[in-house]
């Protein structure tokens, strides 16, 4: 997964890992886009209930001969197999990464990241004060001095498809979207759902087996499911990867500068001018943000449109431009623009912008949005 900001690839167990960890009752937010000084270790950010940050330096157990070759450092010092395997009370590997976490500071904890953490290997890692985390969810945290703690011992490890979770088309997003944009359909027919989502018939019930096939939904009928309780996180945070990956750049217009002489001054002139208008169209981004949940207000200013067009290029005064700071995205259909604020897009499609846009107060107002209005109902 590239991270924006540095440019460098972070192991995919680490973005496993977020998706994990924000299911902890006392966390927040969980952020990922930190390296250590010399590149070798993720550094995760984590924030509680309460506001407090805690910093932790991960290491990366990747999975796969390809993987293993790449490795470098101390993660190239783990044992061979897929799990965390050590009968030693204190391996050799374990000393070192204790030892090189020591060397940043007090404010530092360490993370164990790994595709199986077997219970010899959690109480190994527990005594030596080292958190961690598998694919199946087993996971040990101890934050605050203490003070937080979350542990849960005795799942299977689990085993998963070949290909990669983030590897969905755009129908298969847009699928995505339509269902957690709109539960109820959820119990819908497959008709019903692409007549929603704008995506074919057998993109919808391929994924509907997908996500049964990864637990994340489960049939309660004949064409009717419903959404495992504690997955619409993990289901949130891959549609905002498919967005930035698959659908933005697939429903981008262009981005566009306002004409000196006829610049577009705010959001209000905006809206004044496309009220006129016979157009359905909303704010995406900082802008949709700022409508939803008021926190922050970036330079860009994101326009979700149904029917754009060179009519509305010129009255808006409008001028093509790669940097600019104006972004036209065609909608998808309805759902993208079904709230209850008006000239607003869908919170979903307004946290995804927010998540990927590499900005970190945009960042923060996306988790303000997911917890407004994206929270796991279960």
């Amino acid at each position: 997964m590239p991270d924006k900001n540095t440019g460098l690839t972070i192991a995919p167990q680490v973005t496993d890992a977020v998706t994990a960890l924000l299911q902890v009752a006392f966390l927040q937010a969980v952020d990922a886009d930190d390296l250590s000084p010399d590149g070798r270790f993720p550094l995760l950010t984590l924030t509680d209930r309460a506001g407090g940050r805690h910093r932790l330096v991960a290491l990366v157990r990747a999975g796969g001969g390809a993987a293993r070759r790449q490795e470098k450092g101390l993660a190239a010092s783990l044992p061979e197999a897929d799990s965390v395997r050590e009968r030693s009370p204190t391996p050799a590997w374990l000393d070192a990464f204790r030892e090189e976490v020591a060397g940043y500071g007090p404010d530092f904890g360490a993370i164990v990241l790994a595709a199986h953490i077997d219970q010899p290997t959690g109480s190994m890692l527990r005594a030596a004060g080292v958190n961690y985390l598998d694919s199946g969810g087993n996971l040990h945290l101890v934050l605050g001095g203490g003070r937080l703690v979350a542990h849960v011992e005795g799942r299977k490890r689990v085993r998963r498809a070949h290909t990669h979770v983030t590897s969905l088309r755009a129908a298969g997003y847009r699928v995505l979207f339509a269902i957690l944009a709109k539960p109820a359909l959820l119990a819908a027919t497959v008709r019903e759902i692409e007549s929603e989502c704008g995506a074919s018939r057998q993109a919808v019930s391929e994924l509907l087996v997908r996500l049964r096939s990864e637990g994340a939904v489960t049939r309660t009928g004949r064409s009717e499911h419903r959404l495992v309780p504690g997955r619409r996180g993990e289901l949130v945070a891959r549609f905002a990867g498919g967005w930035s990956d698959v659908l933005a750049p697939a429903l981008t217009v262009g981005r566009f500068r306002g004409r000196a002489e006829a610049g577009v001054a705010n959001d209000a002139s905006i809206e004044r001018t496309l009220r006129r208008l016979d157009v359905t169209w909303g704010f995406g981004g900082t802008a949709g943000a700022m409508r939803l949940a008021p926190h922050y207000r970036g330079a860009d200013t994101v326009l979700h449109v149904a029917a754009w067009s060179d009519e509305l290029q010129r009255v808006l005064g409008l001028v093509p431009d790669r940097a600019g700071p104006v972004a036209i995205y065609r909608t998808m259909g309805g759902l993208d623009l079904a709230t209850e604020v008006a000239h607003c897009a869908h919170p979903l499609l307004v946290h995804a912008e927010l998540l990927t846009s590499g900005d970190d107060r945009a960042r923060e107002a996306a988790r303000v949005i997911r917890d407004r209005f994206l929270r796991d109902e279960g």
